[in-house]
């Protein structure tokens, strides 16, 4: 055993080894316990080092030797070194093993016990846990010191205990455990157990103790019996414990106990205000109080009442509070100069919140005069702004800025007003001239003359002379606009303006620049930020008018401007604008379309609906006036239809042919349609050698509509040149999205009267297809494409301007006519949407992972060889490796013999479906993938059609009739060859085989079943292989990139609009 000098030995100093004799003479050390360990020893002991603090400590000792402590004060000794407690702990177990005054026992009946022990509580916490409710929480508030407060609580059913150690009280709650008060209560403590009003509190106290608990530790050595009662609020703290307690009386400790009540409003307060003798005496009806001020909220104890004060009583009452608190007097005492400052500064700030009795006609006699102020503003040759100041108070006037004059000494003043006259005069840089104020900085007088004087009006008088008046702000700036159609020509008239060219231009940079003002030689500002100067910005970019033409007073334009300049000159009500009556004509018949007299075809009346009808009246109505359109309808509204009753209602015998321009595969499409509802047209499809459509075009005559593909136009464009057709109508149209393609070049050498567009994705991907569509249906109206990117698509993909997307969404809106199914089609089946994933096979993800491997490094070659912007065709090529292996990894490997867990997951649902009596469309963009699925199918005797881009137009249509009326029961379709134009609503499921990067044109391929005539609700079910490159194309869908929330089409032009970061990610492992 352990001998004196060895616990010397064990500690780390004298001084510590001189306190532990200490504690062990003064007999410290209460409750020892000691056990038999196999071993060694372990005791246990609590050190009371004085009234107030005792610590819990554990020593360990082995058989070799080495000791090891664990106390309360966390002493930080490993097993050759043990704190004062330890030691005394040791010194009183050594003296008692000699004396055999201690009994040791076996460490086992220790555990035997605690089992026991945990039994038994277990059994008892069960009963008490279905008992809530039944115990009562008071809380109390301890003053802590100055501004610094605690939280304790006092607990129990009818008698309240006082919890002792907060810190305990919260581990037995999170813990579960029982804790006991005295001899009568003792519970298991848990939220439950407590009144449910007191509930919040005590998870609040809980909260608070964890968020605290590890400072808590670190102070629990040297806490007091009395701080353990307690958690100190921090200033949110006190907020939030009123917050909980508003209403309630509670115990509050100062220097005594006493209990408050929390009240959320002000305290009324009263003051007297008497003279006596020379002295003006203020007494407070306050004799003892505590302020409690903390940054966002003020509090006061007075009496039994604990008030949270509101934000202006704070500011203005709590100053004098604060001044009575240190001084300790009730009373302040004012000569008559200070009562008179205290009247102009302190009383109106105080008088809306307390009670003031004040001597009867002390006020009225000894209250000093108001100040006025008065303000002489006026400019000086330089255009410059000079300003005088006078403060009159009673008879007394004087310039508070003339420092010869001098200022009068014995005048109470209103110091508040004159300060918060002078900071305005300061904030604008007024510089002080021998009494005379001066304004230079051009900034500074345009801020002044828009906001100052303002500022200035509710405390002075301002007086501005005549020519400072002309100086301020020139307006109108445009005055009055005149619109009128002459010669079928727009005609605008802007003679009020009277701004030189040069003027303009400088107006137009500083809007552009976003300053505030323009100022004009004359001195005069022009507000650069009001509605006139954004509406002549709107208005020159808009029509792509230049200074001179808007100086010059009159300009001619396209009649296709008179609907953006309508819509731009009505944005201003103060803007004048004369419209002549054929003006006026064009907006009505454009925005009243659905009233419009054109008549729909006596044969079409019963088959076009509501909308088809006003989509024909719109065709009309923009053909009228020589304006070309895009019909943007929802896929599957019939926009072919609305175009042939267009064409049927104007086709006499002796109008001029009409073309139709659509992709290959729907020209035939075209022919059967037009026959089926208007047969009475004789349609000419050019197709066949180019002898054959060249002898077709020489014999046109006779024939009202005439068809060709865009691959055939491209070749035949020259046989072309001397036809004019009265309609021009580009099918499909997001082939001609690139302006520098064939097709696009090609269809915009047609000629023709009016041209319009058909297509559900307007913008796909960028605003450059925007353009070049409306570059074919009204060339020029969005100008030269430099033009339009500098003045809108970068500013909108860029820049996200916001101004710029206005702009153009009011130039082209009144040529885009798009209705949406759900809004139209209120009748069409629910079309209903599930992502099924699917994990790749042991065999294949080793292949997918091992080929991404090789593909990371073949991507970090190229781009350190390269850079992003010369690699798009092989980055696309080693994205699609990783998508054909997700597909089946023989898309791309040939030898591989294994299986795809898509494949037989996609079998199943096709099994499953047939089954249960549907009808299946099944879009993949690889053929080689379809050939897999067929050969599956045939494996399983089950029938299909497969359409790719090999097929002949003639089958494509063939074997769309025969799978919408036979019992064939699925339809493979390649997505680019199929995914437009075709009508398949026999079926009423749609798999999505593999992800395509544009959402749009998945819509689409969906849309051949969702459609008009279609009877049943639709399932589409997308495929997407976890963790691979699948699920991340999914979420670049989910994204929705540019104006018409499509993403990126293409694949090429989808890598071209991604960051290298962006790239890097799409070959990352998830």
């Amino acid at each position: 055993m352990l001998t004196l000098e060895e616990i010397r030995d064990l500690c780390p100093n004298v001084v510590t080894f001189n306190n532990a004799k200490r504690l062990y003479g003064l007999g410290s050390i209460k409750h020892m316990s000691a056990f038999k360990e196999r071993d060694g020893y372990e005791v246990h002991g609590t050190i009371e080092e004085d009234k107030y603090h005792q610590v819990e400590t554990i020593v360990r000792i082995f058989d070799d030797g080495r000791v090891r402590v664990k106390c309360g004060c966390h002493p930080p000794y490993g097993y050759w070194s043990i704190c004062e407690h330890g030691a005394a702990l040791l010194m009183e177990f050594w003296e008692r093993l000699q004396t055999g005054t201690i009994k040791i026992q076996p460490i086992e009946q220790i555990y035997g016990m605690e089992m026991l022990a945990f039994y038994e509580e277990e059994a008892i916490r069960k009963m008490q846990k279905n008992r809530e409710g039944y115990i009562r929480v008071q809380p109390k508030l301890y003053k802590v010191w100055e501004n610094v407060y605690g939280v304790g609580l006092q607990v129990g059913e009818d008698r309240l205990y006082i919890v002792k150690d907060i810190m305990e009280f919260v581990d037995a709650i999170l813990k579960e455990e029982q804790l006991g008060y005295g001899k009568n209560l003792a519970f298991i403590h848990h939220v439950g157990a407590f009144c449910e009003q007191d509930r919040p509190l005590i998870e609040w106290i809980v909260d608070e103790a964890v968020a605290r608990q590890a400072t808590l530790d670190q102070m629990s050595g040297r806490l007091t019996k009395l701080d353990k009662k307690y958690i100190a609020l921090t200033p949110g703290g006190f907020d939030k414990f009123f917050e909980l307690m508003e209403g309630r009386t509670i115990s509050y400790y100062d220097d005594s106990n006493e209990e408050i009540t929390l009240v959320k409003d002000n305290p009324k307060l009263y003051f007297d205000v008497a003279k006596e003798e020379e002295q003006f005496v203020l007494t407070s009806n306050l004799n003892q109080y505590s302020l409690i001020e903390y940054p966002k909220n003020k509090y006061i104890i007075i009496e039994d009442k604990l008030y949270k004060c509101n934000k202006n009583f704070a500011d203005n009452v709590m100053p004098i509070l604060d001044y009575m608190n240190q001084m300790h007097t009730r009373q302040f005492y004012f000569d008559e100069r200070g009562w008179q400052r205290f009247v102009l500064t302190i009383l109106p700030r105080i008088k809306r919140y307390v009670e003031l009795h004040i001597e009867e006609g002390l006020l009225a006699r000894y209250t000093p005069p108001e100040l006025v102020i008065k303000t002489y503003l006026d400019k000086d040759g330089s255009n410059n702004i000079v300003e005088k100041t006078t403060f009159t108070y009673g008879v007394t006037t004087f310039n508070p800025y003339d420092t010869h004059g001098g200022e009068p000494v014995d005048l109470a003043r209103d110091i508040t007003k004159e300060h918060a006259y002078t900071n305005i005069l300061e904030n604008y840089q007024f510089k002080n001239n021998k009494g005379q104020l001066h304004l230079d900085d051009e900034e500074s007088i345009y801020n002044f003359l828009t906001y100052g004087i303002d500022e200035l009006l509710p405390i002075s008088e301002v007086h501005i002379t005549d020519e400072l008046k002309a100086m301020k702000f020139r307006k109108p700036l445009i005055g009055s606009v005149g619109i009128k159609i002459e010669s079928d020509l727009l005609k605008v008239n802007f003679e009020e303006i009277n701004l030189t060219p040069e003027e303009i231009d400088a107006i137009m940079e500083a809007y552009h620049l976003k300053k505030k003002y323009y100022r004009l030689r004359s001195g005069s500002f022009i507000d650069v930020g009001n509605r006139e100067v954004d509406q002549l910005a709107q208005i020159m970019e808009g029509l792509r008018l230049g200074s001179d033409a808007i100086s010059s007073g009159e300009v001619t334009l396209p009649k296709y401007r008179a609907l953006y300049l309508d819509q731009i000159t009505k944005q201003n009500e103060d803007l004048s604008v004369e419209r002549d009556k054929y003006f006026k004509q064009i907006i009505r018949d454009v925005k009243n379309v659905a009233d419009a007299d054109f008549e729909v075809p006596t044969f079409l009346k019963k088959t076009l609906r509501g909308y088809q009808k006003v989509g024909y009246r719109w065709l009309r109505t923009m053909a009228a006036y020589g304006f070309g359109g895009i019909l943007a309808d929802d896929m599957g509204l019939g926009k072919t239809l609305q175009v042939i009753t267009l064409l049927a209602a104007q086709q006499n015998g002796k109008s001029k042919q009409n073309l139709v321009v659509a992709p290959t595969s729907l020209v035939l499409n075209w022919q059967k349609e037009i026959e089926k509802f208007t047969p009475h047209l004789k349609v000419l499809v050019l197709n066949g050698t180019i002898e054959e459509r060249k002898e077709k075009l020489k014999h046109i005559e006779g024939y009202d509509i005439l068809i060709t593909s865009y691959d055939l136009l491209k070749r035949d464009i020259e046989l072309y040149e001397s036809l004019h057709f009265k309609y021009c109508i580009a099918d499909e149209a997001h082939y001609i999205k690139n302006p520098n393609t064939q097709n696009a070049k090609a269809l915009k050498c047609v000629r023709s009267e009016v041209r319009f567009a058909l297509t559900g994705t307007p913008i796909e991907n960028t605003l450059a297809e925007l353009w070049s569509i409306f570059d074919f249906i009204m060339p020029g109206y969005l100008f030269s494409y430099q033009q339009f990117k500098g003045s809108f698509e970068t500013p909108i993909l860029k820049f996200e301007s916001e101004r710029a997307t206005n702009q153009l969404r009011t130039m082209v809106a009144p040529f885009i006519l798009r209705r949406l199914k759900k809004d139209v089609l209120k009748e069409l089946p629910e079309k209903t949407e599930t992502i099924l994933y699917n994990e790749m096979t042991p065999e294949q993800e080793k292949i997918y992972k091992a080929n991404l491997a090789l593909l990371q490094q073949e991507f970090q070659k190229e781009m350190k060889l390269n850079g992003i912007s010369r690699s798009h065709i092989k980055i696309l090529a080693m994205l699609t490796r990783l998508r054909q292996l997700c597909c089946h990894p023989g898309l791309y490997l040939d030898e591989y013999e294994g299986g795809s867990s898509k494949l037989d997951q996609c079998i199943e649902l096709i099994e499953d479906s047939i089954e249960s009596g549907h009808k299946i469309l099944l879009f993949s963009q690889f053929t080689t993938m379809l050939d897999k699925i067929a050969y599956e199918l045939q494996v399983r005797g089950i029938s299909y059609y497969m359409l790719t881009g090999a097929t002949k137009a003639e089958r494509r249509i063939e074997m769309v009739e025969l799978f919408n009326k036979d019992t064939t029961p699925i339809f493979l379709i390649s997505l680019k060859a199929g995914g437009t134009g075709l009508n398949l609503t026999g079926a009423d499921i749609v798999i999505h085989y593999d992800p395509w990067w544009n959402v749009s044109s998945e819509n689409q391929a969906t849309d051949r079943a969702h459609r008009i005539g279609q009877k049943n609700n639709v399932q589409v079910f997308k495929l997407i292989t976890q963790n691979t490159i699948e699920e991340k194309i999914k979420k670049l869908q989910d994204k929705k990139i540019g104006l018409s929330d499509q993403v990126l089409t293409g694949e090429q032009t989808f890598i071209s609009h991604m960051s290298e970061e962006e790239i890097k990610d799409l070959f990352k492992l998830d």
